[in-house]
């Protein structure tokens, strides 16, 4: 147990820190990174292939004018029926049509919802949410009249380790006191307690053990 909080009226409810901790969408993830390390399919492999696919993302897109890809597209043309792997391809492509520009996004969200071809695993907010979210901010669910369950992630997810997992933690309410931890969630969305990330348990326990080390001290 970590602590307990009692409410004005006298519910008690009981915090416990439990061994299961959340993870992210594994199998998702996994099934991208091998998408993101499948070659291109066999008919799409050779310089003149892919010269046509940047040509078709130009005719559908609103980049038909763009000299940028016009030069990619011809760069490619040359290489005939050379082949490139996906690594080549993608140095290519960053170094012609810039790694972070709006067209090089655009261009790679064409492959891949057009001919599912990926080429990243893409670390837009929007995905890493969606991936991640079992590790971001705050949840609390599982509630019946006499227990919940909660835990407190972390704001972003782009240096994740296993290591810092979130603890799954329990609140059950004491004998005949209602559930009212609820209330309490807004206590741990602050950033002074953990450096700009929420605290895992009301912010007030860490001044209540500060005053009884200063206490110990004295």
């Amino acid at each position: 147990m970590e602590g307990l909080v009692i409410s004005d009226t006298g519910d008690i409810n009981q915090i416990f820190r439990s061994d299961e901790i959340t993870i992210p969408e594994l199998s998702k993830i996994e099934a991208i990174i091998n998408e993101v390390e499948t070659e291109f399919p066999e008919n799409k492999r050779s310089g003149k292939a892919l010269a046509g696919l940047i040509q078709e993302f130009m005719t559908e897109s609103s980049r038909k004018d763009s000299e940028e890809l016009v030069r990619f597209s011809d760069e490619l043309q040359i290489l005939g029926s050379n082949e490139l792997d996906k690594r080549s391809f993608k140095k290519l492509l960053n170094e012609r049509l810039g790694r972070s520009s709006n067209i090089s996004s655009e261009l790679r969200n064409y492959l891949l919802n057009k001919h599912h071809i990926r080429l990243i695993f893409s670390k837009q907010k929007e995905n890493l949410e969606d991936l991640f979210d079992a590790s971001l901010n705050i949840k609390y669910f599982g509630e019946t009249e006499k227990e919940a369950y909660y835990f407190v992630g972390d704001q972003n997810v782009k240096d994740y380790s296993f290591k810092d997992a979130c603890h799954l933690r329990k609140i059950l309410a004491v004998k005949d006191s209602k559930l009212i931890f609820r209330q309490l969630l807004q206590t741990m969305d602050v950033d002074f307690v953990r450096t700009g990330q929420s605290t895992v348990i009301p912010f007030p326990f860490k001044y209540i053990r500060e005053y009884k080390n200063f206490g110990v001290a004295k």
